[in-house]
Parts: C-alpha cells; structure tokens; sequence
C-alpha cells in the first residue's frame, strides 16, 4: 500500500522558523538520498498525521512537480502533546530491495495451547526484513497452530511471502504460550 502526499521546499531553517512553521500547520520533514544531498521540505500537518496513521511503509512525495519515492524512516514527536515535530524520508528506488521493519501479527486461533487456557507473551513487536520497495507486506502473521503451553515460537519459524528474506536472527524467540497463574497454583496444588 502507498500513499501520496504534496510538499514545499524549505529554505528557512532554526528553532524560531520551525516553530513558525508548525503554528502554521506545516511539519519540517527531510527526505535521505544516497550519494546525494538530502532535501529540506515542509507538509501539511493533517496530511503529514494521515500519512503516519495509514499502514504504509511506502510514499510518493511530490516537490516542484517532481515526484520521489520513500520509506518513512521516523517521526517525532512533542512528548508532553504527542503533536508531529518532525518527519525523517529515505528516497528508494522501485528496482531496488530496501531493508524494513513489518510489525508481527500473531495468528492463535488454532493455538492449542491458548484453547487449553494458556496466554501468549510476544516478546517482538517487529521483524527486520529485506525485500523489493513494491512488495513491502504490511505484517508477517506468526501462525501458532500446533504450539502448546510452554512453547515458543522463533523467527525461523515464520512463514515468509515470496522475495523476501528474514534479517531478526532466526534464533530469536518471538512469542511464548505460557501457564497462567491459575494453572500453576493448581500444579503446585495438584504435586502436594
């Protein structure tokens, strides 16, 4: 999935410029060229939220009428009202296999271990991962069927999509199916 959005080069730059920019409803955001030198521009800041909520990884920014292609690599953000500061853009290249982070979706209804009353810890959030810009999925699902209580699941166990290749050590433990409380005070109870 990619989006679009329209930007304005910026030539002022400084603490009281970028303040006088945000009060204005526009964003400083930079977009990263290799070999080149990156580029200074200014979005709206609706769009700029918009852009951040969709789940895209991907974006077609258009400047001067010259559009770019990029990943968007980082946001900040004010920590006392979470209002957008600053967004950081990579330029990519369509032809080109690009290394990203997907968030991990855990599959579990078919877990036996969780039909059994066990609860699932994910201990990773996202999987580092190297694929074509185009084909950039937007989650890697971790199926749990046939994992139990007590067991887990790693990184080389996932079921990766055509082109695209694992980064995260494959060794990585990625979720656990664990014993509640519950089930160990009845152990604990059931050994006496």
């Amino acid at each position: 999935m990619s989006s679009s959005i329209t930007a304005t080069k910026r030539t002022e730059f400084g603490r009281r410029a970028n303040a006088a920019f945000r009060k204005a409803g526009q964003i400083p955001a930079v977009i990263m060229r290799s070999g080149q030198e990156s580029e200074h521009i200014l979005l709206n800041t609706v769009e700029a939220d918009h852009l951040l909520q969709s789940k895209t990884h991907t974006c077609t920014i258009t400047v001067d009428s010259q559009e770019r292609m990029v990943l968007i690599r980082d946001a900040d953000r004010n920590c006392l009202n979470d209002s957008l500061v600053h967004i950081d853009f990579l330029e990519v290249h369509p032809d080109k296999d690009v290394v990203v982070e997907v968030p991990l979706r855990p599959i579990t209804l078919n877990c036996p271990g969780i039909k059994a009353g066990g609860l699932l810890e994910q201990m990773v959030r996202k999987i580092k991962i190297r694929c074509p810009v185009q084909q950039i999925p937007e989650a890697l699902n971790a199926d749990l069927q046939g994992v139990g209580i007590d067991e887990t699941v790693y990184a080389s166990d996932l079921t990766l999509p055509e082109n695209v290749t694992l980064l995260t050590p494959g060794r990585t433990a990625l979720m656990s199916v664990l014993k509640t409380r519950a089930m160990k005070k009845a152990e604990a109870a059931a050994g006496k």
